[in-house]
């Protein structure tokens, strides 16, 4: 949801924060380095919108491919089947969260000031980093999906999560970084879609549904390697100082607990669900987020091809660039919240069936979250965080995740998949309130303060 510099900035005064950017950075070691040996040159307009197509074209392609085959994995596996993979998708994806451990939220913008050399350690610090919290993020992860799925379907949802799991391994966020979205086609979207081609040829030969989740650790594994070789340049790498990757994970501890904050409820709605209520309801509930899923992505896209941009700009107040950033994803919000709410429902009907399709009411509520999701994307990853107010960023993920657990808990409780929904909506609005009031405070301290020397 969220990314951008170095935690520690936010330490720094308010005033100070947004006046004197590249003070605050220089209190980072990693950045320190960079920041003395020259950073790029930041990007042209043209530039940005060659970036945007770019992150916008073959990811699409990725994110379209694995929908194509989810018709069939609904009508193989039936509402257990689905409901299965869906708690096992919503696990995995949470453990993805934390094996991260920020870098999504950190990492671009320390990539995209660093130097080649500063880059190449960087990637080898997050591979580092997140393998050592796989080892011990996974089991638990797989036993949750064990014992939140239908007894017969317990071996898919397993493969699911670990599947999600892996896929924190993914190099995107510094592709994001460096601004070259060929990386994450080459190394990330291609060997996805042709896994999802081969499990849709297993899956009709023997009607199995776990070569699903089988073949995307495959793809994941195989992606990696080759781009950690190849140019994360790990084999070139003389140590692997694990004492001082765990003395920069603790020092972006901050920047960790608002990523797995903000996961707590955009990452865990169906495990939640799976918790409150009866596995029919489930599946109908997770066909409303699949459907939201990709159409989120427009979100991913967007959010992307600005954070790198508005980061190279070394903004000092309120940018242009950030001002463009939360137009566009206003405008997306909207677009978004018309289409999930008028077309959700009919098109779950059509790719998924009846039995487990969404109800109306849940689409709608999808929408709003969608709408909500865009706003405070801009608002976070692009205007505050670039300020050094991650303070503020995770202060409104944290209110956002109590009331959005809380809400769906009780609301999927009684209401099924559309009280689910609402709940969903429920965080994600609290989120964006937060982070306006936020803006408007920081806004009132930079009129007051006078600029420091």
């Amino acid at each position: 949801m969220i990314s951008g510099p170095e935690p520690s900035a936010h330490a720094a005064k308010s005033s100070e924060s947004i006046k004197r950017p590249r003070e605050a950075a220089t209190d980072d070691p990693v950045l320190s380095e960079i920041v003395h040996s020259g950073t790029p040159k930041p990007s042209t307009r043209r530039s940005f919108l060659f970036r945007l197509l770019g992150f916008a074209g073959l990811p699409l392609l990725s994110l379209l491919t694995p929908f194509l085959l989810l018709p069939l994995v609904a009508r193989i596996g039936g509402i257990h089947g689905w409901a299965a993979l869906a708690i096992g998708q919503s696990v995995g994806a949470f453990a993805a969260i934390v094996v991260s451990f920020g870098w999504t939220l950190v990492g671009p913008a320390r990539v995209a000031r660093a130097t080649d050399e500063a880059r190449s350690e960087l990637y080898g610090d997050s591979v580092i980093s997140k393998f050592l919290l796989l080892l011990v993020v996974g089991p638990p992860a797989a036993l949750a999906a064990f014992l939140l799925s239908p007894a017969e379907f317990r071996a898919e949802s397993v493969s699911m999560a670990l599947a999600m799991a892996v896929g924190s391994l993914s190099p995107a966020w510094y592709c994001i970084g460096v601004g070259r979205p060929r990386l994450i086609a080459t190394y990330e979207v291609i060997p996805r879609v042709l896994s999802v081609g081969v499990a849709a040829l297993l899956l009709q030969a023997t009607g199995n549904i776990t070569f699903y989740p089988i073949c995307l650790i495959a793809a994941t594994i195989g992606g990696v390697l080759v781009f950690s070789w190849r140019i994360g340049r790990i084999g070139s790498r003389p140590c692997f100082d694990t004492r001082r990757v765990l003395k920069t994970m603790w020092g972006d501890r901050n920047a960790a607990l608002t990523v797995v904050a903000a996961g707590t409820y955009s990452a865990t709605p169906v495990a939640i669900m799976g918790l409150v209520s009866p596995f029919s309801a489930v599946a109908q509930f997770s066909s409303a987020d699949k459907l939201y899923r990709i159409a989120s992505f427009s979100i991913q896209v967007l959010g992307n091809s600005f954070q790198g941009w508005v980061a190279e700009d070394r903004p000092v107040g309120i940018s242009r660039r950030m001002k463009a950033s939360l137009l566009a994803h206003s405008v997306l919000g909207l677009c978004g919240f018309a289409g999930l709410a008028l077309l959700g429902a009919p098109l779950t009907h059509l790719l998924f069936g009846d039995e487990i399709a969404a109800t109306e009411l849940t689409a709608i509520w999808y929408g709003v979250t969608f709408a909500a999701v865009s706003m405070n994307t801009s608002m976070g990853r692009h205007i505050l965080i670039p300020l050094g107010r991650t303070n503020i960023v995770l202060a409104s993920t944290l209110t956002g995740a109590v009331f959005g657990v809380v809400a769906m808990a009780v609301l999927g409780l009684k209401f099924g998949s559309s009280g689910g929904a609402a709940g969903l909506a429920i965080g994600e609005i609290v989120v964006c309130l937060v982070q306006v009031g936020g803006l408007i405070l920081l806004r009132r301290r930079a009129r007051s303060t006078p600029l420091v020397p």
